[in-house]
Order: C-alpha cells, then structure tokens, then sequence
C-alpha cells in the first residue's frame, strides 16, 4: 500500500514517451478525470483513504453542478477538499479514469516520430503549403465533424487562439502580413509556416491536420526559448504575449497609464474585488469596475482588445456568470473621456456615460439634462414610457467601437472558443478534441450555436439568463456565460451615421426607476 500511495502522490514530471505509456492508468491530484457512465468530468482535488475505509479515493471537483450524489468536498463530517456546493464528489481511485475527451497521448507520440504522418489519422486534408492567401469563408465552410483545427497533445490552448483570431477574420492578418525588412530569416520562416500551412489551408478548407500545428510548435519553442511548448499545456495569453513580444516583435496595442507611469500592454487583464452583487455583468462593467477602482486611463482608444476575464485557479471565478458585449466603446476608457468633468450619475453617483433631456420630469430635476452611468441608464430607459428617449453620451469625445470577434472560454484544463461573423452575426463554436478515434486521434468539431446565444444571452431580456440554474441552461450557453477566459474585440466597420447618441428599446432584465 505504502508503495502504491508512493506512485499515486509522486510529483515528478516524467518524460513524454513514458506520461504516454501510463496515461490510462496514472490519476494524480489535479488531473482531469471522468467517472460514471455517461461520464461526468472533473479535476482531482484528494487523494487517500477515509478513516476505516479499505480503498483508495479521489476527490473530485465536477464541471457539472450534481446535487443528488455531491456536496462541498466533505464526508461524514470531515472536509477532505474546499469546492462550490454540489460538486464534491468521492469516487474509488480504481474506477477513476482520465478524461477521454483532452488525454491527447498516443502510446508513441507524434512528436517523436519526426515527420512521418500516421496513414490512419481520420482527418483526410491535405497537408500542404498554399502560397495563394485566401480571403474568409462563408461560415458553412467550417460547421461539421472534422472541421477546424485537430488538437494533439495538449493544444487546445493554440488551437483555440488561433481558430478565434483567424477563422473569421482578417484583422490580426497583418501578424504575418506586414512588412517587416529587417526581420530575421527565422522570423519570416515562422510567419510563412503561419500563413503558409496554417491560416490558408483553414479559410480553403475548413480544416487543418495536426502535424502543421505540431510544427509550428516546434517553432515557437525554439524562437520564444519557452520549454514543453511542443508537450504541455499553456494559456492564451502566455502564448500571445510569446508571439506578439517575443517571436513577431508587434508593437503593443494598448497604453494604460497608472498612477506610476504609462505602460505598453497587449491585454487588458480584469483585476478587480470581489462584488458579490455582480450577479450578471458584461465584460464593459467589469473593465469600468477595474480603471474607477485603480484610477487607470487609455492613452488612445485602440483598433483591438483583448480582454482577459478575472479567474483564479479551477474553482473560484470573481463572477458566476458574465456577458460579453457584442460591441464595446472603448472611447470611454480614454485620458480624454475621463479627464472631462461631468456630473455624477443621477441614482448611483458613478461616473457619468450617458444624458438624457427627456428624463429630468421624471427624475424631478431643474437642470437641462440627466445623467446617467452606462447601468442606470440602461435600467431606467428599460420602462415603456422611457423607450423612445434620445440618450446622448455624457461627454463629446468621438466614439471608438469595437465588436465582439471571438470568446475563449476554459473548462477545467480545456480550452474551447466561440468565434463570430461580423457580417452575419452568426456564432461558432469550436472544439478542437470534441471526440476521439482509436485512443490516439482528437476529431475537432464547429458548430453553428446562433440560435441558442440569441435567445439566452443576445435576445435583449436576460431575465432567463439570471434565473436559470446551471443545469438548466444548454450546454454551449452555461459554456459561454460561465467559462469565460478571453474576448477578442476587433475595430467595427465605418458607418456614416452620427454615433454619438441612441434610441434604443432597452428590453433588458425587468429592473425600473
């Protein structure tokens, strides 16, 4: 027994050639794991044995919120591990398998095989090298089985970043197309592979093999100097601020400036205090919420944004649930916006954002205009009588939208990514180790999941949304809401209509002043 716990709770990383011989049978404390039929997934949280008890157990933190058979990580009184209620589940370690769905080993790694390509893999693309850039496709090209880009050993991470960025649109194209004279060959090498093997054969066919991603791997290990690139698991932002900073040599996006200087930043990282009356907040209310209570402004209102959500560790999120904005002005966030002096909003004395003339009856005011924060104002114009209201913004600053391009969400160890077109406003969602075949390939999928996002996230009344339990909400939806990890925002396109009012129906969740 003394020699079996031994194996169990040993900490050492071993090497990929022997993770890949044990990986069925090896379960230590924070791999992901599936118990039951249908399985149910989780993360370890505990190892051992119950006082009395004659077989190992593992604590399991579910995904999925399980009251029937789950509680807080305790047993019989005693608290073996710390999680939300209904999702501490015991289960003997013998019956305990790791999660089918992300175990992207195969008993000889494709890594260690150099180039020779396994004949069996079921994605029939053709591995090749387009010259030819080619333009967007209509979002058909990528819905299906097989389609998107086929995770392997441990790339969702990549995967995912790169479906968002790239599959539906151009705008981060200029991170291989730009000019770059003085580059060294390597770097050119690295933006053809990227182009060449990667992003053409994606928007031609739908679909890229995993051989391509696992060079470019390779290559980013090597250029960036980052270990286990090629075999372990990263995240997003470790990988772009690799890319952008370190390989690519892109100037940065954004300027914050703090109260110690001005700072070059890729990301908005959302560092906030916990609120526990953020019940349903939108990424703008949490960007607003972080730059009021650290007093940060934007030297300039940038062409993209990446947002990274606040998340800490597997269990603890800052929020439940968060809404992504479809468009977000981040002119408001401006040296220039919030250096002007307006007044205060009219029912919560937050920075103003907004004013309405035809208010001040109502609100019983003298002066000419009432002004509002960007949630007042949007509570207060929710009721009928107010719906035709022409609200203006607080401050002449010119208008800086961005729309929403792409959500990356995380589940456990998982990466998965909901991407848009911005032309049709159809939605995407992307797994690139939706199934597996013979235990040694992922088969990526994408899905239209429009329907579902208009209807409990976008359909203008989020009452539903608030009200649902967790597993009440279909699959993608609780995904989407719940799992946030990182919103890509991208420049929206001219309009030649006045930007600098609305009028609206606010039909939003029943709250009224």
């Amino acid at each position: 027994m003394q020699d079996l716990m031994g194996t169990i709770m040993d900490k050492s990383t071993p090497d990929p050639v022997e993770e890949a011989e044990t990986a069925f049978q090896a379960v230590d404390l924070g791999s992901t794991v599936q118990v039951g039929e249908p399985p149910r997934y989780g993360v370890v949280k505990w190892l051992g044995m119950f006082p009395g008890g004659s077989e190992l157990m593992a604590g399991i933190e579910l995904d999925e919120y399980w009251p029937k058979d789950c509680g807080d990580g305790s047993f019989e009184g005693h608290s073996y591990f710390s999680c939300g209620h209904g999702h501490g589940y015991f289960h003997p370690l013998k019956n305990v398998q790791p999660d089918q769905r992300f175990l992207t080993i195969d008993p000889v790694p494709a890594i260690t095989r150099g180039n020779s390509i396994p004949a069996e893999n079921p994605l029939q693309a053709p591995l090749e090298e387009l010259e030819e850039q080619h333009t967007i496709p209509p979002t058909q090209v990528y819905v299906g089985e097989k389609r998107g880009i086929q995770g392997h050993y441990n790339s969702c991470y990549l995967d995912s970043t790169l479906f968002g960025l790239f599959a539906l649109s151009d705008v981060f194209d200029s991170m291989f197309l730009a000019p770059d004279k003085d580059a060294p060959a390597s770097r050119q090498e690295f933006k053809d592979l990227l182009a060449k093997k990667i992003i053409n054969p994606l928007r031609k066919n739908g679909v890229v093999r995993f051989e391509s991603v696992m060079e470019l791997r390779r290559m980013i290990e090597d250029l960036g100097k980052m270990e286990g690139v090629q075999e372990k698991e990263k995240d997003p932002e470790e990988l772009l601020n690799l890319l952008f900073k370190n390989i690519l040599h892109i100037p940065p996006f954004i300027q914050i400036r703090r109260s110690f200087g001005v700072e070059d930043e890729f990301f908005i990282q959302l560092f906030i205090s916990f609120d526990q009356t953020l019940r349903l907040p939108t990424i703008k209310e949490l960007t607003r919420k972080m730059f009021d209570e650290g007093k940060l402004s934007l030297t300039k209102a940038p062409s993209q944004l990446l947002v990274q959500v606040p998340r800490y560790g597997r269990g603890f999120k800052t929020c439940q649930r968060i809404v992504p904005d479809l468009k977000f002005d981040i002119s408001e966030f401006t040296e220039a916006y919030i250096s002007a002096d307006v007044p205060g909003c009219m029912i919560c004395g937050e920075r103003s954002s907004w004013k309405c003339s035809q208010c001040k009856h109502d609100f019983m005011t003298s002066e000419s205009d009432v002004y509002f924060c960007e949630v007042c104002s949007r509570k207060a114009h929710t009721r009928k009588e107010r719906r035709d209201h022409t609200v203006n913004r607080a401050v002449t600053v010119p208008m800086a939208e961005l729309d929403l391009l792409s959500v990356i969400c995380i589940e456990t160890s998982h990466y998965v990514c909901f991407t848009r077109d911005l032309d049709t406003n159809t939605w995407l969602f992307f797994d690139s180790m939706a199934n597996r075949l013979y235990d040694k390939y992922n088969i990526p999928r994408v899905t239209d999941c429009t329907a579902a996002l208009n209807e409990w996230v976008y359909s203008g009344d989020l009452t539903q949304l608030l009200s649902a339990q967790p597993r009440e909400l279909p699959e993608l939806v609780r995904r989407f809401t719940q799992d946030v990890y990182m919103c890509v925002y991208v420049q929206s396109k001219p309009k030649s209509t006045d930007n600098s009012s609305y009028n609206e129906e606010f039909v939003d969740v029943a709250w009224e002043f």
